[in-house]
């Protein structure tokens, strides 16, 4: 995905086909989360294609300063996508929707662009959220 990043055609292909599957199923989400890794590029290539407000999360607190692991506002009750380029493993998606859950927001929908493994959709539903993959 780093490779992607780069090049301006295919890194506007992929941004365009990650907000057009936000917007089309998640249309109630008031903000996006990407994870604070290097994913996080394509959280925020797409929040702001839609105009969307942006979270990020870490897989752990920080070690100094205000010892956040969530970073961004979130709103209570508000409903949140989460965006990752792949899904091998659920667990950055499963720590991402924990932080926004524990900050008050509402998860039900994740958007990757892999294909994800058949333990991590597994995993994702029993936490109710579906999985939607942007069509590139």
């Amino acid at each position: 995905m780093a490779k992607s990043l780069g090049d301006h055609e295919e890194r506007s292909l992929i941004a365009q086909a990650l907000a057009a599957t936000l917007a089309g199923k998640c249309p109630k989400a008031y903000g996006i989360c990407g994870p604070a890794d290097s994913e996080l590029a394509w959280a925020c290539l797409a929040a702001s294609r839609l105009g969307l407000p942006l979270a990020y999360v870490r897989k752990s607190k920080k070690g100094h300063g205000l010892l956040r692991q969530l970073e961004g506002e979130v709103i209570s009750g508000m409903e949140y996508a989460l965006v990752v380029a792949s899904l091998e493993t659920s667990d950055m998606a499963l720590i991402m929707a924990d932080a926004i859950r524990g900050a008050g927001g509402d998860v039900r929908h994740c958007v990757g662009i892999g294909e994800p493994s058949e333990l991590a959709l597994s995993e994702l539903m029993a936490a109710g959220i579906e999985f939607h993959r942007a069509k590139i």
